[in-house]
């Protein structure tokens, strides 16, 4: 003959359930933490073509002959070298090659 047990011995005792609730908890944060990383990757990537796509348009609109003013390049100096004048030229592209040095002591 069958033995007749109560209900209650079939429930889970507390300590499953606690376990339970924390991997569901666990599992939650995980999974919002992956949307909102995604939609961040979205974000960034719809910025960075918006950003090539302005760069491409205003290189567009500057006409071939245009003389353009000259440009001035700020750069640290730690220490006075022998050579600073010479790193800066190899810093320049080729087709500028008028370099004037403003060297500030503080």
């Amino acid at each position: 003959m069958p033995q007749l047990g109560c209900a209650a011995d079939n429930l889970p005792n507390e300590d499953t359930l606690i376990d339970v609730a924390g991997s569901i908890y666990r599992v939650g944060v995980a999974v919002i933490g992956t949307l909102s990383s995604a939609v961040f990757l979205g974000l960034a990537a719809v910025g960075v073509l918006r950003f090539h796509k302005d760069a491409r348009r205003q290189l567009r609109s500057i006409p071939d002959d245009a003389h353009l003013p000259p440009v001035s390049v700020l750069k640290p100096v730690h220490g006075l070298e022998a050579q600073t004048q010479r790193e800066y030229r190899e810093l320049l592209p080729a087709g500028l090659s008028r370099l004037r040095d403003f060297i500030c002591r503080g």
